[in-house]
């Protein structure tokens, strides 16, 4: 009966009639020596094991000392603490018995000690086992496959042996076999032989391009390995959480062959900055990056600022950071996202800027750190080329100097205290300054507008789209103010005080208006649409329409049902589209994503095979060719997220809101229930 072994860190074996398994069912004969203190002889250690029986092959690598050649990095504590380089130092190795069964009784001890140092094993990479292809080798000095070279075949159809049935079929029919396997089977497919293999190199561009981190979870370490080197090069785009097992063998691979991915979204992978190094080495072309919830702390940026042709980069929620090296991320990026980064610090964002002469869009939301930072930002002149920007409302966060951003042409502002209004500040400084500039301005919060903003707002004549949710503070009166003459989209959404009259006489203000989100505003009624398809067409007479036509209308949760839109001049949509679609959960509540993507980690990628060089980029080339594991992190260990923030949801009534919904919905299958009754009475007669 198989045996497998329950510590993650030590995985890659199990135990059948007493000889030893890799995970991909190979034979275990080389051991893989780690954590080997220093001043320990090769002959000491080979004396050892040959206590467990024949030993062929036996041989130590000393680390190389690269802390005199590394350039020193900040140390900020954050993304994973940095460890002392010289507060460690060991040795790697490996052990190869001529017989598998003391491989075995090597693997089955827990603990080894040498002249009292300990020093730990495992066993070796599957590709790296004397019988991985399918032959015994009976010689140590017969070399086991390069590791930079693919996985070579177990056969050749070149042999004298007799070739399988399949060897029979042409090229075209391989393909489509291979095109219906599993990524894995794929990769065992190609693994076979040298013909097969080169079919897989002849599908994978085409079926590679665009992959997710979930493939990994069932596939071995060898497995990725080759998927790496044979479909590396080809993989264009990449997202999702990174098998948090097998993170450190992953980073290695993917640093080394993605060479040509341009996008890749990563979504709660705690990454220390060794791995960060590791992946990002390589990605020269990389366009597009998000790393949202992973760990990543100061000296975690370094890693990215030789990617010169990065344009958009989403570091969301992640709360070590503080702003601190972020003055060396590339300076081609045009989109920053540091949403939920609670830890950002008002003294670097006028460097964050100045380093970033090509930003246009910064998003900014759940930061209340800002302070006086805006007023640096300004008078530093550091964002001349931000033209989009999204921030919260905090009350610390002196946001109203933003108006002079000279840019400036989409603002959002989020606010999570109910009642609480913008600063006043602001609009009298965007009506003074931007006025004739501003095209897009949203207000995200429960009345956070009132009705002296409401006026100013009608002053912004450049506005395109204007988006003012759940507000029932104006009254139908005070929405007159706004007779914007370029206005194109409004959002009502949630204003339970708005009235039909409001709505038509908005529309007849605003002459190129021809989106209106009005879900939830229980007033309206089926004689709104009338009322516009009637004016409407009038306008056209008398050849007066600026807009668009038919006008897109939103209107779930209003008094507007199915049977509304069955009218004939409605369900024309001439005039008139309208829509009955819920609205997006975004919203109904305000919540930090952070908390639900936290989960647990495994200890294999964190301290097994530690490194005393956390912040060098680099790693001892031979050893990993000769199939040892690279020195891992220590870090992880003080790496944790910062909870006091993360949760936190603004319901803004939302009891209310689905009891509406609820309703609503046996409103319309009231009314439904009764066309059908109508209907069929109406065929009777």
């Amino acid at each position: 009966m198989a045996n497998f072994i329950n510590n993650p860190s030590q995985q890659n074996y199990y135990f059948k009639k007493s000889v030893a398994y890799t995970e991909d069912h190979i034979l275990v004969k080389k051991l893989f020596l780690y954590n080997v203190a220093a001043e320990l002889l090769q002959q000491e250690v080979q004396t050892y094991f040959e206590g467990f029986g024949r030993v062929l092959r036996l041989q130590l690598f000393a680390r190389q000392s690269l802390a005199a050649n590394r350039k020193l990095m900040p140390r900020d504590g954050g993304g994973g603490g940095c460890g002392d380089g010289g507060s460690r130092k060991t040795k790697t190795g490996y052990v190869y018995f001529a017989n598998p069964r003391d491989a075995a009784k090597a693997l089955r001890k827990n603990l080894h000690t040498i002249n009292g140092r300990r020093l730990s094993v495992q066993a070796n990479d599957s590709w790296h086992q004397p019988d991985a292809y399918g032959m015994a080798r009976p010689s140590a000095e017969q070399p086991s496959p390069s590791a930079e070279q693919p996985s070579q075949a177990v056969g050749d159809e070149s042999s004298s042996t007799p070739s399988a049935d399949i060897l029979n079929l042409n090229d075209h029919c391989l393909e489509h076999i291979m095109r219906l396997l599993s990524l894995p089977d794929r990769i065992h497919f190609a693994r076979t032989c040298s013909r097969f293999r080169s079919v897989y190199q002849q599908v994978s561009p085409a079926l590679n391009r665009c992959i997710s981190f979930d493939v990994f979870d069932a596939m071995t370490v060898w497995d990725m390995r080759d998927f790496f080197m044979l479909s590396g090069r080809h993989l264009q785009h990449i997202e999702g959480i990174i098998p948090p097992g097998r993170c450190q063998r992953l980073c290695e691979f993917f640093g080394q062959h993605c060479i040509n991915l341009r996008t890749m979204h990563v979504t709660a992978s705690k990454l220390s900055v060794r791995n960060m190094h590791k992946i990002f080495a390589r990605l020269d072309r990389l366009e597009e990056l998000q790393l949202r919830a992973c760990a990543l702390g100061n000296s975690s940026l370094l890693a990215l600022k030789h990617l010169l042709q990065l344009k958009r980069l989403d570091l969301s929620d992640n709360h070590q950071l503080t702003g601190l090296n972020m003055n060396y991320l590339p300076a081609s990026i045009v989109y920053l996202s540091l949403t939920s980064c609670n830890g950002l610090q008002s003294k670097y964002l006028p460097k964050l800027c100045k380093a970033l002469p090509q930003l246009k869009e910064l998003n900014l939301k759940a930061v209340y750190t800002i302070t006086t930072g805006f007023q640096q930002v300004v008078s530093g002149k550091c964002c001349s080329a931000l033209e989009e920007l999204t921030i919260s409302s905090g009350p610390a966060n002196e946001y109203e100097h933003i108006a002079k951003l000279p840019g400036l042409k989409k603002l959002v502002l989020y606010s999570y205290e109910q009642g609480t209004t913008l600063r006043p500040e602001l609009l009298t400084w965007l009506v003074e300054h931007k006025s004739n500039q501003l095209l897009h301005f949203e207000a995200r919060g429960q009345n956070s507008i009132n009705a002296e903003m409401l006026a100013q707002i009608g002053q912004l004549s450049a506005l395109r789209t204007l988006s003012l949710p759940h507000n029932n503070a104006i009254g139908d009166r005070e929405l007159e103010a706004l007779r914007l003459q370029q206005l194109e989209q409004i959002s009502l959404k949630y204003w339970p005080n708005l009235g039909n009259n409001a709505v038509l006489r908005l529309l007849m203000a605003c002459p190129k208006l021809q989106e209106l989100h009005l879900e939830e505003c229980p007033r309206l009624t089926e004689k709104l649409l009338h009322d516009i398809i009637f004016k409407l067409r009038l306008q056209i007479r008398d050849k007066e329409n600026r807009r668009q036509l038919p006008i897109r209308m939103y209107v779930y949760g209003s008094k507007i049902n199915e049977f509304s839109l069955q009218h004939a001049d409605v369900a024309a949509k001439d005039i008139i589209d309208a829509c009955l679609a819920p609205p997006s959960s975004s919203d109904l509540c305000l919540v930090r994503m952070s908390n639900l993507l936290e989960f647990d980690f495994y200890s294999d990628d964190y301290d097994s095979f530690g490194s005393d060089d956390e912040l060098d980029p680099d790693y001892d080339r031979y050893m990993v060719n000769e199939g040892f594991l690279s020195d891992e992190e220590y870090d992880y260990h003080d790496m944790v997220f910062n909870d006091d923030d993360l949760f936190v949801i603004n319901m803004e009534n939302v009891a209310e809101l689905f009891n509406n919904w609820n309703a609503n919905a046996n409103r319309n299958a009231n009314a439904n229930a009764n066309a059908n009754r109508n209907a069929n009475g109406n065929g009777n007669v």
